[in-house]
């Protein structure tokens, strides 16, 4: 997932995934998802759970990044889960924040 920073509202070829390694890859939910997004990151257990977060906000997919769900217009440039994917940690402009998963 990335985007175009200096239209961040364009959703379309933002986002796309592989199944062979690298070698071919599918983009996926265009004009459907969030614009651009600077850091997407994997649920460590919980198997198509998604979280994107950029300067317009944070987004969540369930189903491997087919759809999205707007959670919050908080500003983080990059998500990281714990590793027991309970505690969702971002980091942003001289802050950070701690959210519980699921995302309430």
């Amino acid at each position: 997932m990335g985007g175009n920073w200096e239209v961040p509202e364009d959703n379309n070829g933002n986002l796309a995934a592989t199944t062979d390694g690298g070698t071919t890859w599918k983009t996926m939910a265009d004009g459907q998802g969030p614009g651009y997004r600077s850091s997407i990151v994997h649920h460590p257990t919980q198997h198509g759970a998604l979280v994107a977060t950029g300067f317009d906000g944070l987004d969540v997919s369930l189903d491997g990044g087919q759809s999205w769900a707007h959670h919050s217009d908080s500003s983080h440039y990059v998500a990281r889960f714990s590793p027991d994917g309970r505690t969702l940690w971002l980091a942003g402009a001289k802050r950070m924040t701690r959210m519980n998963w699921p995302l309430q």
